[in-house]
C-alpha cells in the first residue's frame, strides 16, 4: 500500500511543482536591442563603479563601536559593497569592452540584489549625510539600469532571474 502511495504522489508533486512554474510571473522583457546604448550604460556603469568605489572608502573611514552590537552589521556592510565595487568594476570593465545587454545582465542582476542586501544593513547604523548621499547616487543609476535590463526596481526579482538563468 506504501509502494501505491508513492507511485501517486510523485506525478502529483510534479503536477503541482508544473502549474506553479507555469502560474509564476515571469520577468518584465528587456528593451528593444534597438534601445540598447552601448555608450550611456557605460557611463552609468562607470559613475556607478565611481560612486560605489567612494561609498566604500567613506564607510571604511567610520569606525564601528567595537562593544557595540552595530559593530557587527557595518562589518557585514563593508563585506557587501566589497563584493558590489568589484561587481560594479566589472561590469563597468565588460560594457567598456563592447558587451552586449544580455551578456552584463546576470552580473547587473547580482549587483542590484547586493544593493539590497546592503539596503538592509545599513538601516541597522547612523552612516552620516556624506554617506547617505553616496547610498542614493548609486540606488538613482541602479534604478536607472534596471528597465533596461528588463528588471522593475521597486520588485526584488532579481535573485529569481539568476536561479533561473
Amino acid at each position: 500500500m506504501r509502494e501505491l502511495r508513492t507511485f501517486f504522489a510523485a506525478p502529483i508533486t510534479s503536477a503541482a511543482a508544473l502549474a506553479i512554474m507555469l502560474a509564476w510571473p515571469s520577468p518584465s522583457s528587456p528593451q528593444d536591442e534597438s534601445q540598447w546604448d552601448q555608450a550611456k550604460m557605460t557611463s552609468l556603469a562607470a559613475d556607478l563603479h565611481a560612486t560605489v568605489k567612494d561609498l566604500r572608502q567613506e564607510v571604511g573611514s567610520v569606525r564601528p563601536h567595537i562593544a557595540s552590537l552595530a559593530a557587527w552589521s557595518q562589518y557585514r556592510l563593508r563585506d557587501d559593497l566589497r563584493l558590489i565595487a568589484s561587481e560594479a568594476a566589472y561590469l563597468h570593465q565588460t560594457l567598456a569592452s563592447g558587451a552586449t545587454r544580455d551578456e552584463t545582465r546576470p552580473a547587473f542582476a547580482r549587483l542590484a540584489g547586493l544593493r539590497r542586501d546592503c539596503a538592509e544593513e545599513m538601516r541597522k547604523l547612523y552612516l552620516g549625510e556624506p554617506v547617505l548621499e553616496k547610498v542614493e547616487r548609486a540606488g538613482t543609476i541602479v534604478r536607472e539600469m534596471a528597465p533596461v535590463y528588463g528588471f522593475d526596481p521597486d520588485q526584488d526579482e532579481h535573485r529569481w532571474i539568476l536561479e533561473r538563468q
